[in-house]
């Protein structure tokens, strides 16, 4: 069986999370590639709390850090379910995660965990 790694991602989410405004306002990281070559699969959770009645979460997938990146998964959070799981087939080197708020009004605090089996 595959050994996994487990790591709250410290770009953007931070430990307690990161609030990201209203009005579809995008939080992702500008550097801070995760490196996930080699795995198998990878999955993560996320959560959000406050007020927002949905977060949308973004796996981007990179060839390379010179790639523009291209979504590979989305995860769309609200309407009773503030958390959730999705796994992602290996097969790209690096990836970001994205978090975009989907309400015009209300914030929201979005936490990721990140979990790889290599």
């Amino acid at each position: 069986m595959a050994e996994g790694d487990s790591r709250n991602l410290k770009y953007p989410f931070g430990v307690d999370g990161t609030e990201i405004a209203a009005s579809d306002d995008t939080t992702k990281p500008d550097s801070g590639f995760i490196n996930v070559d080699g795995a198998e699969y990878f999955w993560l959770t996320g959560s959000y709390t406050g007020d927002s009645t949905s977060v949308t979460i973004n796996v981007l997938g990179y060839a390379d850090e010179n790639d523009n990146g291209d979504v590979i998964r989305t995860m769309t959070l609200g309407t009773g379910e503030t958390s959730g799981k999705m796994i992602i087939e290996g097969g790209l080197p690096f990836v970001k995660i994205e978090g975009i708020n989907d309400d015009d009004t209300n914030p929201a605090t979005l936490k990721v965990i990140l979990n790889i089996v290599r």
